[in-house]
């Protein structure tokens, strides 16, 4: 009832499960792949009925599934991810990462590099993350603890609260909106409101944008490279 193939051409390996018929049906088997492969590979993976994990690779990755979960461990390269139907979990990522889901959450935990992610269902976690960020979602909170920002920390949420913990010290650009602003002013230069914070501080860098549109927006700092 189902055609499994696995050929290799040249330094391509294609694995491919198929049901013969219409559909998979409610009876239809769990079938999964699990491959070992060389540290430097690239990989373009995609499922419509299951979860997809990839660990201790480095390289160009493309990921998709409309049914499950994402995760990525000890990658690093430019990856490419998205999921209709699940989370994202990150862990130990250097380099380029974009990351899409339509019905989960996201959480990144040590990464770097250039870090774009969204989802439309859910909250964002990220736990000592460095390099240019952006994360955004429509229905959920975000909470960040970062510990170098590169050319800019965007968090935007339609849905919930916002909660970031930068360094302490650094000169950067503020655009901060919400019901709520909370956060400490040290040689700022613009306008601070309740909802609202426009200006720099320390002569201005990196641009932080923290904005939602049903919550507060925290702003705190530290002064340590990681927490314990």
């Amino acid at each position: 009832d189902y055609d499994i193939n696995i050929t290799q051409q040249g330094s391509t390996v294609y694995a491919t499960a198929e049901k013969k018929g219409s559909g998979w049906g409610s009876n239809s088997l769990n079938i999964s792949f699990q491959l070992e492969v060389p540290r430097a590979v690239s990989a373009d993976l995609n499922t419509s009925g299951g979860s997809i994990s990839l660990t201790g690779v480095e390289g160009d990755q493309k990921v998709r599934t409309s049914g499950g979960s994402l995760t990525f461990e000890n990658v690093s390269g430019y990856t490419v991810a998205s999921t209709s139907g699940g989370s994202i979990n990150i862990n130990n990522y250097q380099g380029v990462i974009e990351g899409k889901t339509s019905g989960g959450s996201i959480r990144a935990l040590n990464a770097g590099g250039e870090i774009d992610l969204f989802t439309s269902g859910g909250s964002i976690i990220l736990d000592d993350v460095q390099g240019t960020i952006s994360a955004r979602t429509s229905g959920g909170s975000i909470k960040a603890f970062v510990l170098d920002i590169g050319d800019y920390l965007t968090l935007k949420t339609s849905g919930g609260s916002v909660n970031a913990v930068i360094p302490e010290g650094l000169g950067i650009n503020l655009d901060l909106a919400g019901n709520r602003v909370n956060t400490t002013l040290n040689n700022f230069t613009g306008e601070s409101k309740r909802n609202s914070v426009v200006g720099t501080m320390n002569g201005g860098g990196p641009q932080v944008t923290m904005r939602t549109s049903g919550g507060s927006v925290n702003l705190d700092y530290h002064r340590i490279q990681a927490r314990n």
